[in-house]
């Protein structure tokens, strides 16, 4: 995802709803490989969690 405009929050949002796998996203956001939706779930859980203990 880096060097795109793709805000990591729609990619984790796909596979976080169960909507798309992982190995599937790059269907919709080409370029987007499963290692990078793997990063962007995890920053995307990360955040939440920050969030949630605030």
């Amino acid at each position: 995802m880096a060097g795109t405009r793709l805000p990591y929050e729609n990619v984790a949002a796909l596979v976080r709803t169960g909507q798309v796998p992982y190995d599937q996203v790059e269907r919709f956001y080409p370029g987007v490989t499963p290692d990078a939706v793997q990063d962007a779930v995890d920053f995307d859980r990360s955040v939440r969690s920050h969030l949630r203990a605030s």
